[in-house]
């Protein structure tokens, strides 16, 4: 079979990296129509109309509308979940839970829509409809997400007269419906607008972007409204490190600019003075565009806290109270150096458990504040509201009362405060 849709009208913005991506790609791009309106970018990067990078692994012009596509091949084993966690259970390994992943890219789907509406190409063009999916591509994998879990999920289509692979419906048979109601049907003209439209947003893979010093980043772990979490893999060794990159052009004027970068330069500055195991220490800190970033070690088997506690419901109460003890050492560590967190919630702490001893890793420092007593002029973040942004919209019941009245409480309280309520998470 031949590659299917014509270079022109599929646009490689980036070569993949993955294998599995690349098959996926190349499954739906021998199936699409070599015809317009029909048009795909596949693997780029675009910043939104806030500043804030996302990358997106395929997007497909239909005579539906517009349909980012976010792909994930779990190759074996059975996947399960709801709407918010998925959980992948693989022959002989551990059990991993992950975020939805149709959440992200749902959201991903609107930022572009917003950027590409206040694109020439396409002012007033207020009714384009942008979808997201996410997009199954390994056959072998049992599919036994519960009925919201399945929402925008789709797997390969699967040839006429068998049943659909992965037991859910075919992407490519979802693509090629057209539902003029679902917002402007896509004719010809309009797609050359879509088009243009992505030429004037700058949507292509910048290499300045892609680089921290001498790694590259590859693969996107984590992310909040300030920040970004990379693997990332040096050019010469190969050596992998995470890189936290802070978005200061997220920020919506200069005075939040500062305060991301500040919050940069204080997270590596004060925990290169701690040595402590659960404590996640900065090797360095180097420029990005968009932001200064810091460079971890990086643990490939590490997952956070949450989703540790979520695929161990049966641990005992011994090993969930070392886990918890070993947290509280970990933040008095910090205290006996005059550092609290502030913002201690379970997605700040990541878990690595490679012989069944769970062992935490405290991360997320941005709010990191050192008490006024040491006399250092490295004050942490004041306003409740950057500390919110900094530490994400979830930390809020884990956050001390007292943050929210006097912000200059102590910080060591308000660990203390946080890992108070823990007890209705691990």
């Amino acid at each position: 079979m031949g590659l299917g849709m014509r270079d022109g009208l599929w646009t490689e913005v980036n070569p993949s990296q993955f294998g599995h991506e690349r098959e996926a790609l190349d499954f739906v791009r021998r199936l699409l129509p070599d015809r317009e309106p029909w048009r795909a970018w596949s693997n780029f990067t675009f910043i939104d109309t806030n500043g804030r990078p996302a990358e997106v692994d395929l997007l497909v012009v239909a005579p539906r509308g517009l349909v980012l596509v976010e792909i994930k091949s779990y190759p074996d084993g059975e996947l399960d979940g709801d709407a918010g966690t998925w959980r992948w259970k693989r022959p002989g390994k551990d059990l991993r839970s992950y975020d939805s992943p149709f959440l992200a890219a749902d959201g991903k789907a609107k930022r572009l829509k917003s950027l590409l509406l206040v694109q020439r190409a396409l002012r007033g063009g207020s009714s384009l409809w942008v979808d997201a999916v996410v997009f199954l591509s390994s056959p072998q994998l049992k599919v036994s997400l519960r009925d919201r879990g399945r929402t925008g999920v789709f797997g390969p289509d699967a040839p006429e007269g068998t049943d659909q692979a992965n037991r859910l419906p075919g992407v490519i048979a979802y693509l090629k419906e057209v539902d003029a109601g679902q917002g402007a049907k896509i004719d010809r003209p309009l797609s050359a607008s879509i088009a243009r439209a992505m030429e004037q947003a700058d949507v292509r893979e910048s290499e300045q972007y892609r680089n921290v010093g001498q790694y590259r980043l590859v693969e996107l772990l984590d992310e909040g409204e300030f920040w970004q979490d990379y693997r990332a893999t040096h050019q010469a060794s190969r050596v992998d490190k995470r890189v936290r990159i802070h978005l200061r052009n997220r920020a919506a004027d200069e005075a939040e600019k500062a305060a991301i970068d500040r919050a940069a330069e204080r997270e590596f500055r004060l925990l290169t003075s701690l040595d402590h195991p659960g404590i996640d220490k900065p090797d360095d800190l180097a420029p990005n565009p968009q932001g200064l970033a810091t460079l971890y070690p990086y643990d490939p088997e590490a997952v956070r806290l949450d989703h540790w506690v979520d695929t161990h419901p049966d641990a005992d109460l011994y090993t969930r109270l070392q886990l918890l003890r070993s947290i509280a050492e970990a933040v008095a560590h910090a205290h006996e150096h005059g550092l609290a967190h502030r913002a201690l919630t379970p997605r700040h702490v990541w878990v690595a458990d490679p012989d069944g001893s769970p062992a935490p890793r405290l991360r997320g420092w941005g709010t990191l504040a050192r008490d006024t007593a040491t006399g250092s002029s490295l004050d942490g973040t004041r306003h409740l509201g950057h500390l919110l942004r900094f530490a994400g919209e979830d930390a809020g019941p884990y956050l001390a009362p007292e943050l929210r009245t006097v912000p200059d409480a102590s910080g060591r309280l308000a660990d203390v405060f946080s890992l108070g309520g823990w007890r209705t998470c691990c």
